[in-house]
Protein backbone atom coordinates (compact mmCIF):
# COMPACT_ATOMS: atom_id res chain seq x y z
CA UNK A 1 0.00 0.00 0.00
CA UNK A 2 2.87 2.38 0.76
CA UNK A 3 4.40 1.71 -2.65
CA UNK A 4 1.07 2.45 -4.31
CA UNK A 5 0.73 5.71 -2.37
CA UNK A 6 4.29 6.71 -3.27
CA UNK A 7 3.61 5.96 -6.94
CA UNK A 8 0.40 8.02 -6.80
CA UNK A 9 2.28 10.94 -5.23
CA UNK A 10 4.92 10.74 -7.95
CA UNK A 11 2.16 10.70 -10.55
CA UNK A 12 0.63 13.79 -8.97
CA UNK A 13 3.90 15.70 -9.23
CA UNK A 14 4.41 14.54 -12.82
CA UNK A 15 0.90 15.64 -13.81
CA UNK A 16 1.49 18.99 -12.14
CA UNK A 17 4.69 19.51 -14.16
CA UNK A 18 2.87 18.57 -17.38
CA UNK A 19 0.03 20.99 -16.64
CA UNK A 20 2.55 23.72 -15.84
CA UNK A 21 4.42 23.08 -19.09
CA UNK A 22 1.25 23.06 -21.19
CA UNK A 23 -0.53 26.12 -19.83
CA UNK A 24 1.80 28.48 -18.02
CA UNK A 25 2.22 32.01 -19.32
CA UNK A 26 2.73 35.48 -17.90
CA UNK A 27 -0.38 37.46 -16.90
CA UNK A 28 -1.64 39.66 -19.70
CA UNK A 29 -2.18 43.37 -19.33
CA UNK A 30 -5.96 43.10 -19.47
CA UNK A 31 -6.07 41.15 -16.19
CA UNK A 32 -4.06 43.89 -14.47
CA UNK A 33 -7.08 46.20 -14.79
CA UNK A 34 -8.93 44.25 -12.09
CA UNK A 35 -6.28 45.29 -9.54
CA UNK A 36 -6.36 49.06 -10.22
CA UNK A 37 -9.82 50.61 -9.44
CA UNK A 38 -10.42 51.53 -5.80
CA UNK A 39 -13.08 53.30 -3.77
CA UNK A 40 -10.63 56.16 -3.23
CA UNK A 41 -10.67 56.74 -6.99
CA UNK A 42 -14.47 56.93 -7.07
CA UNK A 43 -15.10 53.29 -8.05
CA UNK A 44 -17.27 50.81 -6.16
CA UNK A 45 -17.92 48.11 -8.73
CA UNK A 46 -14.98 45.65 -8.89
CA UNK A 47 -13.06 47.88 -6.50
CA UNK A 48 -11.99 45.49 -3.73
CA UNK A 49 -8.59 44.53 -5.14
CA UNK A 50 -7.60 48.08 -6.01
CA UNK A 51 -8.70 49.24 -2.55
CA UNK A 52 -6.55 46.62 -0.86
CA UNK A 53 -3.56 47.61 -3.00
CA UNK A 54 -4.15 51.34 -2.57
CA UNK A 55 -1.60 51.68 0.30
CA UNK A 56 1.12 50.60 -2.13
CA UNK A 57 0.63 53.84 -4.05
CA UNK A 58 1.84 53.94 -7.63
CA UNK A 59 2.98 50.31 -7.48
CA UNK A 60 -0.55 49.14 -8.23
CA UNK A 61 -0.08 50.67 -11.68
CA UNK A 62 3.17 48.79 -12.23
CA UNK A 63 2.77 45.65 -14.31
CA UNK A 64 5.54 43.68 -12.61
CA UNK A 65 4.15 44.32 -9.14
CA UNK A 66 0.60 43.31 -10.06
CA UNK A 67 1.85 40.29 -12.01
CA UNK A 68 3.76 39.16 -8.91
CA UNK A 69 0.57 39.40 -6.85
CA UNK A 70 -1.33 37.43 -9.50
CA UNK A 71 1.35 34.74 -9.58
CA UNK A 72 1.19 34.53 -5.78
CA UNK A 73 -2.56 33.91 -5.98
CA UNK A 74 -1.99 31.08 -8.46
CA UNK A 75 0.78 29.63 -6.30
CA UNK A 76 -1.43 29.57 -3.19
CA UNK A 77 -4.28 27.94 -5.11
CA UNK A 78 -2.04 25.23 -6.59
CA UNK A 79 -0.38 24.64 -3.20
CA UNK A 80 -3.75 24.09 -1.53
CA UNK A 81 -4.83 21.76 -4.33
CA UNK A 82 -1.68 19.66 -4.14
CA UNK A 83 -1.59 19.60 -0.33
CA UNK A 84 -5.16 18.32 -0.20
CA UNK A 85 -4.44 15.69 -2.84
CA UNK A 86 -1.25 14.46 -1.17
CA UNK A 87 -3.02 14.06 2.18
CA UNK A 88 -6.06 12.34 0.68
CA UNK A 89 -6.71 8.79 -0.35
CA UNK A 90 -6.00 7.07 -3.63
CA UNK A 91 -9.31 8.06 -5.21
CA UNK A 92 -8.75 11.79 -4.64
CA UNK A 93 -5.21 11.43 -5.96
CA UNK A 94 -6.46 9.84 -9.16
CA UNK A 95 -9.14 12.51 -9.63
CA UNK A 96 -6.55 15.25 -9.14
CA UNK A 97 -4.23 13.59 -11.66
CA UNK A 98 -7.03 13.41 -14.21
CA UNK A 99 -7.79 17.06 -13.59
CA UNK A 100 -4.17 18.12 -14.06
CA UNK A 101 -3.43 15.93 -17.07
CA UNK A 102 -6.59 17.04 -18.88
CA UNK A 103 -7.32 20.38 -20.57
CA UNK A 104 -8.49 21.89 -17.26
CA UNK A 105 -5.03 21.47 -15.73
CA UNK A 106 -3.29 23.46 -18.42
CA UNK A 107 -6.05 26.05 -18.38
CA UNK A 108 -5.54 26.51 -14.63
CA UNK A 109 -2.05 27.86 -15.30
CA UNK A 110 -3.10 29.61 -18.50
CA UNK A 111 -5.69 31.62 -16.52
CA UNK A 112 -3.05 33.23 -14.31
CA UNK A 113 -3.96 36.81 -13.44
CA UNK A 114 -7.71 36.58 -13.77
CA UNK A 115 -9.90 37.02 -10.73
CA UNK A 116 -11.52 33.58 -10.90
CA UNK A 117 -8.57 32.10 -9.04
CA UNK A 118 -8.92 34.64 -6.26
CA UNK A 119 -12.65 33.90 -6.09
CA UNK A 120 -11.84 30.20 -5.65
CA UNK A 121 -9.53 31.05 -2.75
CA UNK A 122 -12.28 33.14 -1.15
CA UNK A 123 -14.68 30.23 -1.59
CA UNK A 124 -12.26 27.82 0.11
CA UNK A 125 -11.86 30.23 3.00
CA UNK A 126 -15.64 30.62 3.33
CA UNK A 127 -16.07 26.86 3.42
CA UNK A 128 -13.34 26.53 6.06
CA UNK A 129 -14.84 29.11 8.44
CA UNK A 130 -16.88 27.59 11.24
CA UNK A 131 -18.63 30.91 11.83
CA UNK A 132 -20.82 31.30 8.77
CA UNK A 133 -21.28 34.99 9.43
CA UNK A 134 -17.67 35.45 8.39
CA UNK A 135 -18.36 33.23 5.38
CA UNK A 136 -21.27 35.46 4.40
CA UNK A 137 -19.10 38.59 4.66
CA UNK A 138 -16.44 36.96 2.51
CA UNK A 139 -18.96 35.94 -0.14
CA UNK A 140 -20.43 39.45 -0.13
CA UNK A 141 -16.94 40.89 -0.64
CA UNK A 142 -16.38 38.49 -3.52
CA UNK A 143 -19.09 40.37 -5.41
CA UNK A 144 -16.92 43.49 -5.18
CA UNK A 145 -14.09 41.56 -6.82
CA UNK A 146 -16.32 40.60 -9.75
CA UNK A 147 -20.07 40.17 -10.15
CA UNK A 148 -19.63 36.77 -11.75
CA UNK A 149 -19.14 35.42 -8.21
CA UNK A 150 -22.94 35.36 -8.06
CA UNK A 151 -22.90 32.67 -10.77
CA UNK A 152 -19.72 30.75 -9.89
CA UNK A 153 -18.66 30.54 -6.23
CA UNK A 154 -21.77 31.71 -4.37
CA UNK A 155 -24.00 28.86 -5.68
CA UNK A 156 -21.33 26.39 -4.52
CA UNK A 157 -21.25 28.07 -1.11
CA UNK A 158 -25.03 27.86 -0.76
CA UNK A 159 -25.04 24.24 -1.92
CA UNK A 160 -22.41 23.39 0.68
CA UNK A 161 -24.67 24.82 3.37
CA UNK A 162 -27.53 22.64 2.19
CA UNK A 163 -25.29 19.54 2.12
CA UNK A 164 -24.10 20.37 5.66
CA UNK A 165 -27.78 20.50 6.74
CA UNK A 166 -27.70 24.23 7.31
CA UNK A 167 -30.70 24.90 5.14
CA UNK A 168 -31.92 27.78 7.28
CA UNK A 169 -28.55 29.53 6.92
CA UNK A 170 -28.64 28.98 3.16
CA UNK A 171 -32.15 30.43 2.94
CA UNK A 172 -31.02 33.45 4.96
CA UNK A 173 -27.75 34.08 3.12
CA UNK A 174 -29.11 33.52 -0.39
CA UNK A 175 -31.49 36.51 -0.59
CA UNK A 176 -29.01 38.76 1.22
CA UNK A 177 -26.29 37.98 -1.33
CA UNK A 178 -28.78 38.58 -4.14
CA UNK A 179 -29.55 41.96 -2.57
CA UNK A 180 -25.84 42.85 -2.51
CA UNK A 181 -25.57 41.88 -6.17
CA UNK A 182 -28.64 44.01 -7.02
CA UNK A 183 -27.19 47.05 -5.23
CA UNK A 184 -23.92 46.70 -7.15
CA UNK A 185 -25.70 46.24 -10.45
CA UNK A 186 -28.22 49.06 -10.01
CA UNK A 187 -26.33 51.74 -8.11
CA UNK A 188 -22.60 51.12 -8.45
CA UNK A 189 -22.29 51.19 -12.21
CA UNK A 190 -19.68 53.66 -13.54
CA UNK A 191 -21.18 56.95 -14.80
CA UNK A 192 -21.63 57.38 -18.53
CA UNK A 193 -19.53 60.27 -19.89
CA UNK A 194 -21.45 63.31 -21.15
CA UNK A 195 -19.90 63.04 -24.59
CA UNK A 196 -21.32 59.53 -24.93
CA UNK A 197 -24.84 60.68 -24.03
CA UNK A 198 -24.55 63.62 -26.43
CA UNK A 199 -23.47 61.29 -29.22
CA UNK A 200 -26.37 58.95 -28.46
CA UNK A 201 -28.88 61.80 -28.59
CA UNK A 202 -27.40 63.10 -31.84
CA UNK A 203 -27.58 59.68 -33.44
CA UNK A 204 -31.19 59.29 -32.33
CA UNK A 205 -32.09 62.62 -33.94
CA UNK A 206 -30.34 61.62 -37.13
CA UNK A 207 -32.24 58.36 -37.22
CA UNK A 208 -35.54 60.12 -36.54
CA UNK A 209 -35.22 62.64 -39.42
CA UNK A 210 -36.66 61.31 -42.72
CA UNK A 211 -34.21 60.82 -45.53
CA UNK A 212 -34.73 62.16 -49.07
CA UNK A 213 -34.75 59.38 -51.66
CA UNK A 214 -31.41 59.05 -53.37
CA UNK A 215 -32.81 58.81 -56.89
CA UNK A 216 -34.72 62.09 -56.61
CA UNK A 217 -31.73 63.92 -55.22
CA UNK A 218 -29.37 62.65 -57.90
CA UNK A 219 -31.80 63.43 -60.72
CA UNK A 220 -32.39 66.95 -59.39
CA UNK A 221 -28.67 67.58 -59.15
CA UNK A 222 -28.04 66.24 -62.64
CA UNK A 223 -30.83 68.35 -64.15
CA UNK A 224 -29.74 71.57 -62.43
CA UNK A 225 -26.00 71.16 -63.07
CA UNK A 226 -24.81 72.87 -66.28
CA UNK A 227 -23.17 70.86 -68.97
CA UNK A 228 -19.41 71.15 -69.00
CA UNK A 229 -19.23 70.65 -72.76
CA UNK A 230 -21.56 73.56 -73.55
CA UNK A 231 -20.35 76.08 -71.00
CA UNK A 232 -16.65 75.53 -70.80
CA UNK A 233 -14.77 77.78 -73.20
CA UNK A 234 -12.55 76.10 -75.71
CA UNK A 235 -8.86 76.90 -75.32
CA UNK A 236 -7.51 79.29 -77.88
CA UNK A 237 -4.22 78.90 -79.61
CA UNK A 238 -4.08 75.12 -79.01
CA UNK A 239 -4.74 72.83 -81.95
CA UNK A 240 -7.07 69.98 -81.24
CA UNK A 241 -6.12 66.54 -82.51
CA UNK A 242 -9.62 65.98 -83.84
CA UNK A 243 -9.57 69.25 -85.76
CA UNK A 244 -6.17 68.50 -87.26
CA UNK A 245 -7.36 65.10 -88.40
CA UNK A 246 -10.48 66.62 -90.01
CA UNK A 247 -8.39 69.20 -91.86
CA UNK A 248 -6.04 66.62 -93.19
Amino acid sequence: MKKLTAAANAGLILCLVIALYVGFRLPNRWSVNYYIPSVFDGFWRRSLLGTLLYPFGALRFDYHFVAAVQALVLLVLVALLMAHALRSGLRIKLLTMLFLIGPAGGYLFHEVGYVEQLLYLMLLAALAFSDKRLSFVLMALSLFVHEMAAFTVIPIYLASLVVARRTRTAILHGPMLVAVFAVIYLFFQPPIPRISTACCRRSKRMLATPRVPTTTTSSAISSSAPSRRSTSPSPTGIASPLSSRSRS
